[in-house]
C-alpha cells in the first residue's frame, strides 16, 4: 500500500498522487527525504539491523573502477572519501530525476484537475415512469445550473443551450465538442412515493473518463438541501477552490418551503414552453408557490416573465401585473439580475421608457455578466432606438454565451433585419432553424429578410410554413398579408386585415399588424387609425416604429412624426 504523508490516506500501488491534496504517495510512513535517501543510497537490510558506514563500502567499491596493477593500494580513509565523492553526484542526479519525474506526473495530475473550467449540466432523465414528473427532472437540473452559474471560476452552459439534448442520444465527447465544455454532468431521477433517487455521473469529456459518480436518496421534502449538496460535490470533484462567499451562494436557498419550491419548478417547466397554455399554467403555479412563501423572489420574477411575454393578455394588464411582480422580486432581492432584466423589458416594450430600460439592462448585466437573455433583449432595445452597432454587438454577445438558444439566435436575426443587414439576417435565422426547426419566430424573420432581398415567392413559402407551426402567433399572418398586397392580391390582403382586426384572441398586436398591411395596400388613413389604436391599448409592437422598413410608406406623413414622439423615439 501507499500512503499520503499529508493526510495519511492509503491507496493501492497503482496511484501516484493523493486525490485530496495532490501530494506524492510513498510506501510506508517515512518522510519524503528519508525515504528517497534509503532507496537511492542504501542496500537492502534485514529488519532490525542498523547499517553502518562500512556496510556501504563493498557496494561503493564494486561501483568503482579497478585499480591498475603496480599502483599502491589506497587506505580505508581514501576509499571512504572516494566513495563519498562518487556517491554525492549519483545521489544528486537521482534526486534531480525524482524531482523531474514528480514534476511531470504532478503537472499532468494538476493540469487535468484544474483545466476543467466549463461544464454542461445535461437534462436529467426521468426514470420514474410518470410523465407528470418531467417538471421535477427538468427543474432540478435547471436549479443546479443556476447554482453553479453563480460561481465566477466556472463557465456553465445555460438550460436553453442544453435542453436540445433532452431527446437526443450522443456521446459525451460529441456533446462536449458541440458545446465547447470540459465536463458533462449526466443525471437520472426516479421517484417511488416520497422517496427520490438521483444518480449522477461527472465525465471528463476530453479524456473520456468518469471523474465521479454518486447516488443520492432523499425524501421529496429534502430537494432544497439536495441541490446545494450536489453543487458542492461537483465543484469539489472539479477541484474548484470556493471562497467563503461562493460557499454561501451554494448554501443560499430561495425559499425554505419545499412545496413552494416544487410548485415553482412546475411553473418554470410550463412557462418555458412559450405557449399561451404554458404561460397561463406558469402563472397559476407561481401564484400557488407565493401563497405558501410570499418572500420567494424567484417566483415573483417567474410571474413577471409570464405577464410580460403572454401576448394574449391585454397589454396594459400584462404590463401592470408584470411590473408589480418584478418590483416585488427586487424588493425581496435587490441583486436578482433576472428581475432587473424583466423590469427593463417592461419599461421598453410597454412604457417606451428607454432611459429606465437601458439602466435596468445594464444593472442586470453588471450583476450577472454572462446572463445571455439580458444581452439579447438589450440588443433589441438598442435596435429600436436606432443604435445598430451597439445592438449587433450586444445581441452577438448573447449568442456567444448561448449559441444553441433558438430565442436568442432569432433575436440576433431580428437585430440584423432592423439594421438593414438582410444577408446576415438570413444567415443567422437559417442557422437557428437548422438546430431548432420548430421555432416559428426564426422563420418569420427569415421570410421578412428574404422578401427584402427580392424573393417574395420564397418568403411566402416560408411564412405559410411558419403559420402552420403549433404555438405561432399572428406574425406570419400579417407578413403574408403584406406580400399579398405587394403582389397585387388585394382581396387576400383584405382577408388578412379582417382576420387581424376581428380575431378575439389577438388582443394586443392586431393594430400594428393591420397597419402594416394597410400601408402595403396604400390605405394610409386606415393604417394610422390602427397605429393609434395600438398606442391606446399600450401594445409593445410600437417599439419598432422608428426602424421597421415595412412602415416606409407612412414616414413622410406628419402623423408618423407625432407617433414617434409619443413613444419617445423621435431623437
Amino acid at each position: 500500500m501507499k500512503r499520503c504523508l499529508q493526510c495519511s490516506r492509503e491507496y493501492d500501488n497503482s496511484m501516484m498522487f493523493c486525490l485530496d491534496d495532490g501530494a506524492e504517495l510513498l510506501y510506508g510512513p517515512a518522510p519524503l527525504d528519508e525515504q528517497a535517501t534509503a532507496i537511492l543510497l542504501e542496500p537492502p537490510a534485514s529488519p532490525g539491523v542498523e547499517l553502518s558506514e562500512s556496510a556501504t563500502q563493498p557496494q561503493i567499491k564494486r561501483a568503482d573502477a579497478a585499480e591498475p596493477k603496480g599502483q599502491p593500494s589506497r587506505s580505508s580513509e581514501e576509499l571512504r572519501s572516494s566513495g563519498k565523492r562518487a556517491a554525492k553526484p549519483l545521489a544528486l542526479a537521482a534526486v534531480a530525476a525524482l524531482i523531474v519525474i514528480s514534476g511531470f506526473f504532478g503537472y499532468r495530475y494538476f493540469s487535468q484537475a484544474t483545466r476543467i473550467q466549463s461544464i454542461a449540466v445535461m437534462p436529467f432523465l426521468n426514470e420514474s415512469g410518470n410523465s407528470d414528473l418531467e417538471y421535477l427532472s427538468d427543474g432540478i437540473s435547471e436549479s443546479l445550473i443556476k447554482s453553479l452559474a453563480g460561481l465566477p471560476e466556472l463557465n456553465v452552459k445555460p438550460r436553453s443551450t442544453v435542453i436540445r439534448y433532452k431527446e437526443r442520444t450522443a456521446e459525451p465527447g460529441v456533446i462536449a465538442r458541440e458545446l465547447n465544455v470540459g465536463a458533462i454532468l449526466n443525471g437520472r431521477l426516479a421517484q417511488r412515493g416520497e422517496q427520490i433517487t438521483l444518480s449522477l455521473e461527472l465525465i471528463d469529456a476530453q479524456n473520456d473518463r468518469v471523474i465521479w459518480s454518486e447516488r443520492y436518496q432523499r425524501n421529496s421534502t429534502e430537494l432544497l438541501t439536495l441541490q446545494s449538496e450536489i453543487a458542492k460535490d461537483v465543484t469539489d470533484k472539479l477541484r474548484i477552490q470556493l471562497s467563503g462567499a461562493d460557499r454561501a451562494k451554494l448554501d443560499n436557498q430561495d425559499t425554505s418551503d419545499p412545496e413552494a419550491f416544487r410548485l415553482y419548478l412546475r411553473g418554470r417547466y410550463h412557462a418555458s414552453k412559450f405557449t399561451v397554455d404554458g404561460f397561463n399554467q406558469g402563472i397559476a403555479y407561481f401564484n400557488q408557490a407565493l401563497a405558501r412563501d410570499p418572500a420567494f423572489a424567484l417566483a415573483w420574477d417567474g410571474l413577471a416573465y409570464c405577464y410580460y411575454s403572454n401576448w394574449y393578455i391585454p397589454a396594459k394588464t400584462g404590463n401592470a401585473n408584470g411590473k408589480a411582480a418584478a418590483l416585488k422580486a427586487l424588493e425581496l432581492d435587490p441583486d436578482l439580475a433576472e428581475a432587473h432584466a424583466s423590469l427593463a423589458i417592461g419599461a421598453a416594450w410597454y412604457e417606451y421608457d428607454w432611459v429606465t430600460a437601458e439602466k435596468e439592462f445594464k444593472k442586470a448585466i453588471e450583476l450577472k455578466p454572462n446572463y445571455a437573455l439580458a444581452h439579447s433583449y438589450y440588443g433589441v432595445a438598442l435596435a429600436s432606438m436606432g443604435r445598430f452597432d451597439e445592438a449587433v454587438a450586444s445581441a452577438k454577445r448573447a449568442v456567444e454565451l448561448e449559441p444553441l438558444s433558438a430565442e436568442i439566435g432569432s433575436m440576433l436575426g431580428l437585430v440584423y433585419f432592423y439594421a438593414g443587414q438582410y444577408d446576415r439576417a438570413v444567415e443567422q435565422t437559417k442557422n437557428t432553424i437548422q438546430f431548432e426547426p420548430g421555432f416559428w419566430f426564426a422563420h418569420v424573420f427569415l421570410a421578412r429578410s428574404v422578401e427584402k432581398l427580392g424573393d417574395r415567392d420564397r418568403a411566402e413559402t416560408v411564412l405559410q410554413h411558419a403559420r402552420s407551426i403549433p404555438g405561432a402567433n399572428l406574425d406570419p399572418l400579417y407578413s403574408l398579408g403584406r406580400i399579398f398586397a405587394l403582389t397585387g392580391r388585394k382581396n387576400e390582403a383584405e382577408a388578412v386585415i379582417k382576420e387581424l382586426t376581428e380575431n378575439k384572441n389577438a388582443v394586443e398586436m392586431d393594430g400594428y399588424e393591420a397597419a402594416v398591411v394597410y400601408a402595403a395596400v396604400g390605405e394610409k388613413d386606415k393604417a394610422f387609425d390602427q397605429l393609434e389604436k395600438e398606442f391606446a391599448t399600450g401594445g409593445w409592437m410600437l417599439n419598432f416604429l422608428r426602424v421597421d422598413p415595412d412602415l416606409e410608406p407612412l414616414r413622410s406623413d406628419p402623423r408618423f412624426a407625432d407617433l414617434l414622439k409619443k413613444v419617445n423615439l423621435s431623437h
